[in-house]
């Protein structure tokens, strides 16, 4: 495949997974904003409390074996080895059914523990109600794993919006019915919705798998001899024990860091204002809720990326496995820089609108950044990971890690810092981790990332945070602050920051023809940019 090819298919898979990803974005917005406003900062506490346990687990359960899956069936794909490819799959099921059940099990029976450890008293209930999305989910990603690396991101598609609707229309309504019972019980009920959005995700994907697995293998060659089980599930395991690794890492300091916030909050809760569950609840549900909508998006990319990087890689096309890391680094830092400005010089103003309360304002404004690392860490991680560089990450996100722990254990404990020092701990992680990633990716790849690939995008994101926040200020002082003349502020602000952005990108040349033609659409999207004059080359 040329890299001219490979970059269409990349293109194309991230272009159905990033529809996806805005239809769940948005259908998440409708389930978490409404709840929050129906539960408030204490019960939302609950709510991720139990959540990010279920997270943890669910990183450590499924992370690695759907990255090792897509990669394995993109390989015996293109090698034509249709009946290894069915091996693949039934190995694969049969080790992610034991692991959701371990999963699940062990998350129901030890949800007191986990709530007696953070200091959130009664979140046990509600991870009881999320232990069993570990099975479905843990049996969700074969399929999902199955169908990305035949480089056919459909079905990922639809299961990730009936996923996020069941999660919202199930979950607000259990939440509102169970109110009365006291905000745990509702945060429970809340919960429950995203076991169910799983289950129904799970329906599907197997009524797809079902209906296309005839079509798929009709031209399987039975007199060729397939790996033993034995082999490829060594493999398997092989790709996925330092993928697991490295988000298990990660995933441990975020469940030590929600343990430390917890009980650091909690040892200075006489020399504060209000709760730690409600200090944890407002950082949770507001701060880091609309910090993880960029970085979610760029996950479309990733997905669509390691079945092609691993097919170049695997053909030994260096040409391509360069163009397409350099093309796929620069849209996610082009994309996350205007997300992340956008977010720190409109935090007040943005939360209003959802919340109407600006009360996490500087949390927003000092994990904004993140956006930007945590966007490049997910596609450096699916570069290596494609490449066969599965270990580096594991090293870098563990030095990133103790840097995360370290500042939240010294920070948030000063009770003149408190729920504030944890956004900063998260902002230092992630550049570490980013940092380390892309010296490797620049030494495996010989991906083009030098100082203009940096500085002429970060320019254009300067003008546009210069052009918001004049804008907003003149606007806001003129008009006023009701949320009417907020939400039109916001807008103009936004929409001609936003236009800065781009018409300063385009004159400094932050991206090129090459990168265009990349993107869906890309020759129709250069054809006009050139005719206007803001596309070089």
């Amino acid at each position: 495949m040329s890299a001219k090819s490979m970059g269409q298919s990349v293109a194309k898979g991230s272009a159905i997974l990033l529809v996806a990803n805005l239809m769940v974005k948005i259908i998440g917005a409708m389930f978490k904003i409404p709840l929050q406003h129906l539960i408030g900062d204490e019960g939302m506490g609950y709510f991720n409390a139990a959540y990010n346990i279920y997270s943890g687990l669910f990183v450590v359960a499924t992370a690695g074996l759907p990255v090792a899956v897509s990669k394995m069936v993109s390989e015996s794909m293109v090698q034509g080895a249709l009946r290894e490819t069915k091996r693949i799959y039934h190995t694969a099921y049969a080790i992610f059914l034991v692991i959701g059940i371990l999963g699940s099990g062990a998350l129901f029976l030890f949800a007191d523990k986990w709530a007696a450890t953070t200091k959130f008293a009664n979140s046990n209930i509600a991870v009881m109600a999320i232990a069993p999305s570990i099975l479905f989910v843990s049996i969700m990603s074969v399929y999902r794993g199955f169908f990305q690396g035949m480089s056919n991101m459909i079905p990922t598609a639809i299961s990730e919006v009936v996923e996020a609707s069941g999660k919202l229309i199930i979950g607000y309504v259990l939440a509102y019915l169970l109110l009365n019972r006291g905000l745990h019980i509702a945060a429970s009920g809340a919960v429950l919705g995203v076991t169910a959005g799983s289950l129904m995700s799970l329906i599907i994907l197997a009524v797809i798998h079902a209906k296309k697995k005839k079509s798929i293998y009709e031209n399987i060659d039975d007199t060729a001899q397939p790996a033993p089980v034995g082999t490829i599930l060594k493999k398997l395991l092989m790709i996925a024990i330092p993928v697991t690794i490295s988000a298990s890492v990660f995933t441990l300091t975020n469940m030590i860091d929600t343990v430390l916030i917890g009980r650091n909050l909690d040892s200075i809760k006489h020399l504060i204002s209000e709760s730690p569950v409600v200090l944890y609840g407002r950082y949770t549900s507001k701060a880091v809720v609309l910090y993880n909508m960029p970085p979610t998006l760029v996950m479309s990319l990733c997905l669509a990326l390691v079945p092609a990087i691993a097919r170049a890689f695997v053909v030994k096309d260096t040409k391509t496995v360069r163009v397409t890391t350099t093309q796929s680094l620069k849209a996610a830092y082009v994309f996350a820089l205007p997300c992340a400005v956008g977010l720190g010089t409109l935090a007040s103003p943005i939360l209003k609108i959802l919340f109407k309360t600006d009360d996490a304002a500087l949390l927003l404004q000092l994990i904004a950044p993140a956006v930007v690392f945590v966007s490049m860490v997910l596609v450096t991680n699916s570069i290596l990971q494609a490449t066969g560089n599965v270990l580096v990450p594991v090293a870098n996100i563990f030095v990133g890690g103790i840097a995360k722990v370290v500042i939240n254990y010294v920070l948030v404990s000063n009770p003149a810092i408190n729920i504030n020092g944890a956004p900063i701990g998260t902002t230092v992680c992630y550049f570490i981790y980013m940092f380390l990633n892309l010296i490797y990716i620049k030494k495996i790849t010989k991906a083009d990332i030098g100082i203009n690939f940096w500085i002429k995008p970060l320019l254009a994101a300067v003008v546009m945070g210069t052009v918001a926040y004049f804008v907003y200020g003149v606007l806001n002082g003129v008009l006023g602050d009701s949320f009417m003349f907020t939400l039109v502020n916001f807008v103009i602000a936004g929409g001609c920051s936003g236009i800065a952005y781009l018409l300063t990108l385009l004159t400094f040349g932050g991206v090129s023809r090459e990168d265009i033609l990349s993107f869906p659409k890309g020759e129709k999207i250069a054809e006009i940019l050139a005719k206007i004059k803001l596309l070089r080359g």
